[in-house]
């Protein structure tokens, strides 16, 4: 494999999201697995015609970026299927570098193990460097391994992270085989001790483990953000931890990992994001109009959602110590960017934020975790896979640990304190039929397959409060074909969320919401209930091209529930389900509605509204009338479940008389009574975080006094 350190070269910006395998190379013109058989096959259907001439317009057809050398792409790069002479084409055509938002798991491992360099930049950071290509073509892009730094053509640096053993290898220009032949002599020695047999291993000292006894400072149930925060709290407060996660390794993580990342706090304009994302551009900043998210703003936004049912001892301490904990989370290996084209739309040049959201996490739940976890196995903290609670143990002196199954065997972890963080009871179809109601059985489930409400169960079983919205749960539009649980390889693009834009048609072709009463941050998470109320447990989101440009990627994935046509006539029968008829007649009536003498403008709330419907929009409600007019299938998607556990301002779980259970933490979804009815966006990952902080915390104070 051939060495990589730096390269200088033309970089090439694809715009578009989801290129997929069979693009990069179509499976046609796969001969063998080499690169030298390869050197026309790189996008071949996308660059040439069937009469061989190349087709104009596709980007790698512009003679300004002929023999480039690196690509910059959108998302999902390399998805699709297993196609290892995908690599092996771009590296035919001379390709060194691909630069990307999110690539396919298995193309970004084939290709880094090729020679082939795979960097993720988050979504602003990306768009800002493709932005450059645009501006800057003949002028070269570099690429720092060492520094992992890009210089872009315009001078704007971009610092990207890599793993410490990929690098290397890049580096030194090691494929596996390479990597193995240099341990050639411990691999010796491993297996002429190996062979020596077990009286022999005894004898120099070496014991049998006893597998099924853990003792430990900390145990944390739960491997998700909250679980995860918690696990690091306790290390970093002197306690020795041991997690235990129900899911496999490659499923961990529980609905945090799911999540697009979003992370709601407290900051008074853009000196306060500074510092916490070091890496924005002068470009972004320059922008940018930030305006402020108070304490007292959050407090609104919790109190008006609720229903002002939500605990206030519990939302004080959230609110009050998000930013402080959003800064510690970085401080852990969490790197945060700005929520451009999710959470704010460029009008006249500027993007404009709305509805408190201003960062993410780079990665969306999956950079999350693997983040909060890099950082828990450089602290030490042993993670036992495939292990679910089964029971708390309980003595005289309060709860002694966790009775778990793993590898076939019952488990006793004996800790000092224990945390409970392993989510709600949103996996478990029973529990959402009893407890949220008819049809919730039949929801999908947005996230992990894990959250079967397990530890919520143990808890009350020991004697906890339940408290909480039961009846509730954060519930979204959800793609009406997507599989039951979640699926890590789409993340959560089955998610509709631009429907303050479009017209939600039932299956008597009528609208049923008000779809612009405020920004979808504010509605979006009960919505999905009002999807599921509906005859056939569906409903259609409807735009025309005026919007088009505003619609998130969601809307792009290749899994998805569409229907297009240039009438509504045309588009009428394509809405499976819908009464046809009257479906025309509700588009005829919302189109001829009054309307309020404002212009439409996405970052506000800008007051365009019909008038003397049976149910006005508020909001956003432009006049359908430039096709080709598209509709979106969704359901009901159920996130997690607001119904919980009664814990204290110090996470301590409680009894049904409001006594902490001794050694007993919780955090994170399974706790009850921050929300009811509603949601506001990103608040759940900052709720994890903090309680999970303060169990950590207070549960290693314990462990130790």
């Amino acid at each position: 494999m051939e060495p990589f350190t730096q390269l200088s070269a033309l970089a090439v910006p694809m715009d578009e999201s989801n290129l997929d395998t069979d693009q990069i190379c179509p499976a046609r013109l796969i001969k063998t697995l080499t690169v030298a058989d390869n050197p026309d096959a790189y996008f071949h259907d996308r660059r040439i015609d069937q009469a061989g001439r190349p087709i104009p317009g596709f980007i790698l057809n512009d003679g300004d970026f002929a023999g480039a050398g690196i690509i910059v792409a959108a998302r999902n790069f390399g998805v699709g299927s297993s196609r290892q002479a995908a690599v092996f084409a771009l590296q035919a055509a001379g390709f060194r570098v691909v630069v990307a938002e999110s690539f396919g798991d298995i193309f970004y491992n084939n290709a880094l193990k090729s020679g082939l360099l795979c960097i993720r930049l988050g979504e602003a950071v990306g768009a800002a460097l493709r932005a450059s290509l645009h501006d800057c073509k003949g002028k070269r892009t570099r690429i720092d391994l060492p520094a992992q730094v890009i210089t872009g053509p315009d001078g704007a640096t971009y610092p990207f992270e890599i793993g410490a053993l990929r690098k290397t290898c890049l580096i030194e220009g090691l494929d596996d085989l390479a990597l193995t032949d240099r341990h050639a002599a411990e691999i010796d020695q491993f297996e002429q001790h190996y062979w020596a047999g077990p009286g022999t291993r005894r004898e120099e000292g070496e014991r049998e483990m006893d597998n099924t006894k853990i003792e430990t400072d900390v145990v944390v149930v739960g491997a998700g953000n909250a679980a995860t925060c918690a696990a690091l709290s306790a290390r970093e407060n002197g306690a020795e931890v041991v997690m235990l996660e129900a899911a496999p390794k490659e499923l961990r993580g529980g609905n945090s990992t799911f999540t697009g990342g979003m992370l709601r706090f407290v900051y008074n304009g853009m000196e306060d994001l500074e510092p916490l994302i070091p890496d924005l551009t002068e470009t972004e900043k320059r922008d940018i109009i930030m305006d402020t998210y108070t304490e007292g703003q959050f407090f609104d936004d919790m109190g008006r959602l609720t229903q002002y049912r939500c605990d206030p001892d519990l939302t004080e301490i959230m609110i009050r110590q998000s930013r402080e904990t959003a800064a510690w989370m970085i401080s852990k290996g969490v790197r945060l960017q700005l929520t451009l084209g999710n959470h704010a739309f460029k009008v006249d040049g500027k993007f404009r934020f709305w509805g408190g959201l201003a960062c993410q996490i780079w990665g969306g739940g999956q950079g999350l975790i693997q983040a909060l976890h890099d950082r828990a196995e450089k602290e030490g903290i042993q993670v036992l896979y495939e292990t679910p609670a089964l029971s708390l143990m309980q003595g005289d002196a309060g709860v002694t640990g966790v009775l778990a199954r793993g590898e076939g065997k019952t488990i006793q972890v004996h800790a000092k304190s224990t945390i409970l963080a392993c989510g709600g009871f949103e996996s478990n179809a029973e529990m959402r039929t009893r407890y949220l109601g008819p049809n919730w059985d039949l929801a999908k489930v947005r996230g992990t397959q894990f959250n079967t409400g397990r530890g919520i169960q143990m808890a009350l079983d020991l004697g906890a409060m339940a408290t909480g919205h039961w009846s509730g749960a954060h519930a979204v539009a959800w793609d009406r074909n997507a599989p039951p649980f979640g699926d890590l390889a789409v993340g959560d693009s089955f998610q509709k969320h631009n429907f303050p834009f479009c017209v939600y048609i039932n299956a008597e072709g009528e609208r049923f919401v008000d779809e612009g009463a405020n920004f979808h941050t504010y509605t979006y998470a009960k919505y999905g209930r009002e999807v599921l109320a509906q005859t056939g447990l569906f409903a259609w989101q409807v735009f025309d091209q005026k919007i088009t440009h505003l619609l998130r990627e969601d809307y792009r994935i290749r899994q998805i529930t569409k229907a297009e046509a240039n009438t509504f006539e045309e588009l009428a029968p394509k809405l499976e389900g819908v009464d046809g008829r009257q479906f025309l007649e509700t588009i005829k009536q919302y189109n001829d509605a009054p309307r309020t003498d404002v212009a439409f403008d996405p970052n506000i709330l800008d007051g365009l509204a019909t008038q003397g419907l049976g149910i006005d929009k508020t909001n956003w409600a432009n006049i359908l009338d430039k096709p080709p007019y598209h509709a979106y299938g969704v359901t009901c998607g159920v996130t997690f479940t607001f119904g919980g556990l009664k814990i204290t301002t110090d996470a301590e779980i409680v009894d049904t008389i409001g006594r902490p259970i001794p050694n007993l933490y919780g955090a994170g979804e399974l706790v009850g009574g921050l929300y009811y009815h509603n949601y506001a966006s990103g608040s759940g990952l900052t709720s994890g975080a903090v309680f999970g902080r303060i169990a950590g915390r207070n549960a290693a104070a314990g462990a130790k006094g």
